[in-house]
């Protein structure tokens, strides 16, 4: 963030006054002296031997120099957006996903909502300090009727959290159009996204289980029960489908007893 950033017209503008400054300054010439000499016949040999048209293009292309090295100076301090991006009278949308998928943990520990908070706070805080933001969330528990201030909507944003108990859906503000809107969102419950928008995704794949395999096999000893084998698959881990045990199976196995009577029950 830059305290000096402007829209791009009044950027351009600055740039454009530093490059008249910089040739005012260059057509600036000091009056002309008169110096008595014995003779002129020294300096008419001088103004014959002399190259006035080459003398002229060193003077432009040190005049080119001198603007490009002060615009570039003026550049790194006044940041070049576009109106409606920063300063004082940009405008934002940011959309928080908090339905319930977003309370999955991921890798780090973290909630994805923690997650989309940490981007939005980021965001925010790179804004202009005059730049109004609409924070809304898909569960519409955040209630902002207007367009805030910086500092507001990021107290706002600490209120967010998982909510359940509504259709996750975005609603933006009446007049929204080419107001630059971002949607924080693992994707998983969301429906429709604006055109406008630009979706930051927090979804993280991670490692499942899930049953690959069983088998069933009645017991000699007791026709009335039989062993139930399952399988589990993980990417990390290969799996077997036999009884005996191995460090590299992962298989449960159930006692399944079917008497006569209804009401079987399993053991495991």
């Amino acid at each position: 963030m830059n305290a000096l950033a402007l829209p791009l017209v009044a950027a351009l503008l600055a740039l454009l006054a530093t490059a008249v400054v910089v040739a005012l300054l260059y057509l600036l010439k000091p009056p002309p002296s008169t110096v008595v000499v014995p003779s002129s016949v020294i300096w008419d040999r001088v103004l014959r031997e002399s190259r006035p048209r080459a003398d002229r293009l060193r003077w432009w292309l040190s005049l080119l120099l001198a603007v490009l090295i002060a615009s570039g100076m003026v550049g790194a301090a006044v940041q070049l957006h576009p109106s409606g991006t920063h300063g004082v009278e940009s405008k934002l949308i940011v959309v928080i996903d908090d339905s319930p998928t977003m309370a999955t943990r991921t890798t780090d520990g973290s909630t994805r909502l923690e997650h989309a908070l940490a981007k939005a706070r980021a965001l925010m805080q790179a804004r202009a300090p005059g730049c109004q933001i609409w924070l809304a969330d898909t569960m519409r528990r955040v209630v902002i009727p207007a367009f805030r201030s910086r500092d507001e909507a990021l107290v706002q944003l600490a209120q967010v959290h998982v909510a359940y108990g509504f259709r996750p859906e975005i609603v933006l503000p009446e007049g929204s159009s080419g107001i630059e809107t971002v949607v924080i969102t693992d994707g998983v419950s969301m429906g429709s996204i604006p055109t406008q928008a630009r979706v930051e995704s927090v979804f993280q794949s991670v490692e499942n289980a899930g049953i690959t395999a069983f088998e069933v096999r009645a017991l000699p000893a007791d026709p009335g029960s039989t062993w139930l084998t399952s399988s589990w698959s993980t990417p990390a881990v290969s799996t077997s489908t036999s009884n005996s045990p191995s460090s590299a199976s992962v298989a449960r196995v159930f006692l399944v007893s079917c008497p006569s009577l209804p009401g079987a029950y399993v053991t495991s």
